[in-house]
């Protein structure tokens, strides 16, 4: 029998990444972060998911500072 193959997830572009770490070390959950940054939930995630893209996003959650309810 033919071995099979598994699809890899591709990895993230390094921006998606910062902007990922950044939410994460100042304690944004996406839900509040999206409130924050004035657009949708769905978007937001799927712009850190890495199946949208949108640098203007991504340099608004980088400009974002300490959460006011961290959640860590």
């Amino acid at each position: 029998m033919p071995a099979t193959s598994r699809k890899s997830k591709p990895s993230l572009p390094a921006p998606v990444l910062s902007a990922r770490r950044h939410l994460a070390t100042h304690g944004w959950t996406q839900a509040d972060a999206a409130e924050a940054l004035d657009v949708s939930p769905g978007h937001l995630n799927y712009v850190l998911r890495g199946r949208r893209q949108s640098a203007t996003l991504l340099d608004r959650i980088r400009q974002l500072g300490q959460a006011k309810n961290p959640t860590w």
